[in-house]
């Protein structure tokens, strides 16, 4: 019975983690791009 509850729970912690990865891969994703746009406002502003 422990063999099957764990792989069950280990697969629905992945997934968790797959959205908190996707979710943070966003997050930095934004970040880099709003830094890129401030620094070619500066450059050209």
């Amino acid at each position: 019975m422990v063999d099957d509850t764990g792989p069950t729970k280990r697969e629905r912690l992945t997934l968790r983690d797959k959205l908190v990865a996707v979710c943070i891969a966003t997050i930095l994703i934004a970040i880099i791009l709003a830094i890129f746009r401030l620094g070619i406002a500066a450059l050209y502003g």
